[in-house]
């Protein structure tokens, strides 16, 4: 399959280690000149800063932040960096965790309607106490739903905004990424579930 570019985009893949199996989150950063070295060190650092201080107090010892992987999606040949998070990163929660598969949804928003310009995040790290029958207490909601609105200042103090890149439309590749700013974070409390993540 052909490569297809997005210019001055970051792919972003943050690993963990969830009760014992690689877990991974990706979103994509767009910077409004080239990206250089530089850039990915800084971004890789403020990514770890942002995941302890807004996603750790409220997930479980079971979920293990362990890496960041960044990739310069210009060119093929792009830079990239694979940056472990040293030691691993542990969840600060005391609790039993829920199976690997439960996770609470944030839904990314450009204010423009259509597949390829909305995305969303599959959270992994939901403990017993955070659920109440179907749904995710109001509290776990919105400490999940604080730490992404708090991501997009921290990649704005780096000169990256975080977008939704699009590869596809109608089924076929696009000539180059169409990637669009997100302006909201949006969630709800309902228990949501990504079955690729269960336990083979």
């Amino acid at each position: 399959m052909a490569f297809i570019p997005a210019i001055n985009t970051l792919r972003v893949t943050l690993e963990f280690s969830y009760q014992g199996h690689l877990v991974v989150n990706v979103f994509y950063l767009r910077k409004s000149s080239p990206i250089v070295s530089v850039d990915l060190t800084n971004v890789a650092a403020s990514l770890k800063a942002w995941w302890n201080t807004y996603m750790k107090p409220g997930v479980p010892q079971a979920l293990v932040f362990v890496g960041v992987k960044l990739r310069d999606m210009t060119t093929e040949t792009g830079l990239q960096l694979d940056s472990p998070v040293v030691p691993p990163n542990v969840g600060a929660v005391v609790a039993q965790a829920l199976p690997n598969n439960v996770a609470f949804v944030v839904s990314f928003r450009t204010g423009l309607t259509g597949r390829s310009t909305r995305g969303r995040v599959y959270n992994p790290g939901i403990t017993e106490a955070d659920t109440d029958l179907n749904n995710v207490t109001l509290a776990a909601a919105a400490a999940f739903s604080t730490a992404w609105l708090n991501l997009n200042p921290a990649v704005v103090a780096l000169n990256f905004v975080h977008v939704i890149a699009s590869f596809y439309t109608g089924g076929l590749p696009r000539l180059g990424a169409l990637t669009t700013p997100v302006i909201s974070y949006v969630s709800n409390t309902r228990v949501d579930t990504q079955r690729r993540r269960l336990p083979e």
